[in-house]
């Protein structure tokens, strides 16, 4: 994994010389929710740039770190998109305060990294056939999902469809759910009790706010977790974004 990382380094920084257009964006959540999880529980500001080719192939960073420094989170992905299709490979990294043997960036040893390797399939059916559902395949291929020395390949799956959208309002509901396909103990990367279950039932709410030619959602989330018994609202804003 670490010659994966130069290797992706290396190739960002090659590309990013004939980009042909950069995109960042900056804004907060009152809490962070991620896959059913409350990975933070307080004011998390968030920052997202990338670098985009053709129109299709994007390579970017993500940040997210709540005031306090008890979560932090940084994340290289790259995607290729078209026609409603998505092809993505994400490593998640997670340095937050009482992990500490996650906080060597550069570590992939596989029984002490913070990274993940997590690699996406998804298809938005609106461009093809105005159909406002998302389906989403998540699996991860390597890195913190062990059971004892076997990875695990803890999957996720997610459907989202918006109920309803005009030019100021939209509202999804969505639904997650989590297997794994190796292992032999009860408990896969988002369940500690469950070789699978559904890890989340989403209810999002977006206002589209505008300020001048420039789009500043603001969404409120609601989770519900059955594999967890828990249950979250969060509302996150776009503060900037080009």
């Amino acid at each position: 994994m670490k010659k994966f990382f130069i290797m992706a380094v290396m190739a960002v920084m090659a590309l990013t010389a004939n980009a042909q257009k950069i995109n960042g964006s900056f804004g907060f959540e009152t809490a962070h929710l991620w896959r059913g999880y409350e990975v933070s529980d307080g004011f998390t500001l968030t920052a997202n740039t990338s670098v985009t080719f053709a129109d299709k192939f994007t390579v970017g960073l993500w940040g997210g770190r709540e005031l306090d420094g008890s979560y932090k989170e940084f994340d290289y992905y790259a995607q290729f998109s078209t026609n409603g299709f998505t092809v993505a490979l994400w490593d998640i990294y997670n340095n937050s305060t009482g992990n500490d043997m996650w906080l060597n960036v550069f570590n992939y040893n596989k029984y002490s990294t913070g990274h993940f390797l997590d690699a996406e399939v998804s298809y938005n059916f609106a461009p093809a056939c105005n159909v406002p559902l998302t389906l989403a395949w998540n699996t991860i291929i390597q890195g913190r999902d062990l059971d004892g020395d076997t990875q695990q390949y803890t999957t996720y799956v997610k459907a989202s469809y918006t109920v309803f959208e005009n030019e100021h309002v939209a509202v999804t509901p969505a639904i997650g759910g989590a297997f794994k396909f190796a292992g032999d103990g009860k408990c896969n990367f988002y369940d500690a009790n469950h070789k699978a279950g559904i890890t989340d039932i989403d209810l999002a709410f977006t206002y589209k706010a505008h300020l001048g030619k420039y789009e500043l959602p603001l969404t409120a989330t609601a989770v519900w977790s059955p594999s967890q018994k828990s249950g979250h609202m969060a509302v996150s804003a776009t503060l900037l974004s080009f």
